[in-house]
């Protein structure tokens, strides 16, 4: 993203560079509000895009250990 962001010479400012390179609070929200509003959750967004159960898994052990 970051270089896309510098071919297209849009200028860098500190809250696009957090939103960019970190997951900001309202950033996550919104993004989990529009997977429920548009896709049913999360769960529904991976299944419909043909992210295997196994897959699904992995990914959520990954998130939850780095969670606690």
């Amino acid at each position: 993203m970051l270089r896309k962001i510098r071919r297209f010479r849009v200028p860098m400012t500190d809250n696009l560079m957090e939103v960019l390179t970190g997951s900001p609070v309202a950033v996550l929200s919104g993004t989990f509000d529009w997977l429920d509003r548009e896709h049913g959750g999360a769960l529904a967004y991976l299944q419909r895009a043909g992210v295997d159960d196994a897959v699904r898994d992995q990914l959520r052990e990954a998130l939850l250990r780095r969670t606690v």
